[in-house]
């Protein structure tokens, strides 16, 4: 906010606010005394708001506005890029967030909601059937995903994420995921994903392919050095650990 003083609404203020074309009209502003908001609210850029709010279906919220903890959120909300929110909040069917937005520990969402650019999970945060997340979205530990999420290039996972079938990467389907961290001359994380479809995909560092064009690729790069052995050596225990994951 830069600074910039905004005004705080009461709740007879906010319940005063004008409606256009079925949507309550709210300025940016200060709504940390209101806890309770209906359907198809519309809520300008920068608003900030208190722990334990509830928004009913449909509402919108443009960019960089900011939740406290235990915050929920009805069906097909939107929300615009940099948006943060605390601690276990949770977020209703089709829901939508723009890029960079950010949430803290143990948020839950339901089916279908989408997901930006740069999107920030704390730990253990939990995701319904068919979630779609963009580019780069980065995960902590301890979160799980339903079946048919979808996750765009170069997303990251911490220790203990969960995945149920028929996920998808950029690879294509996968049953699980595993990672290997600090190798390389860059000290990088490695992402295995054991394909649906057969094979093993590879992410590592600004390489991506079959686990075969990885081995190809870290010989052709690395020789016989230390790090190709270390890389190398990974290899089997990824595969014999995909063939138990699999079954």
């Amino acid at each position: 906010m830069g600074g910039r003083i905004v005004k705080k609404y009461t709740q007879s203020e906010f319940d005063a606010l004008p409606m256009i074309d079925g949507r309550k009209q709210c300025p940016t502003g200060d709504y940390t005394d209101i806890y309770s908001f209906g359907n198809r609210c519309s809520f300008d850029r920068g608003c900030i708001f208190n722990e334990w709010c509830s928004f009913g279906d449909e509402c919108n919220f443009s960019g960089c506005c900011n939740f406290e903890d235990m915050c929920s959120f009805g069906e097909k909300c939107s929300f615009g890029d940099e948006c943060s929110f605390g601690n276990e909040c949770s977020f209703g069917e089709k829901c939508r967030f723009d890029y960079e937005c950010s949430f803290g520990e143990k948020c839950s969402f339901d089916k279908k909601c989408r997901f930006g650019k740069w999107g920030s999970f704390n730990e253990r945060c939990s995701f319904g059937e068919g979630c779609n997340f963009n580019e780069r979205c980065s995960f902590g530990e301890g979160c799980s995903f339903d079946e048919k999420c979808r996750f765009g290039k170069w997303c990251s996972f911490d220790k203990e994420c969960r995945f149920s079938e028929k996920c998808m990467c950029e690879f294509g389907k996968f049953y699980h995921m595993c990672t290997c961290g600090g190798f390389g001359s860059c000290d990088r994380t490695t992402y295995f994903f054991g394909l649906v479809d057969g094979g093993i995909g590879v992410r590592c560092g600004c390489f991506d392919g079959t686990i075969e064009e990885w081995e190809k690729k870290v010989r052709e790069t690395h020789g016989d050095s230390n790090i190709a052995k270390a890389y190398l050596g990974l290899i089997e225990p990824v595969r014999l650990m995909m063939e138990e994951k699999r079954g």
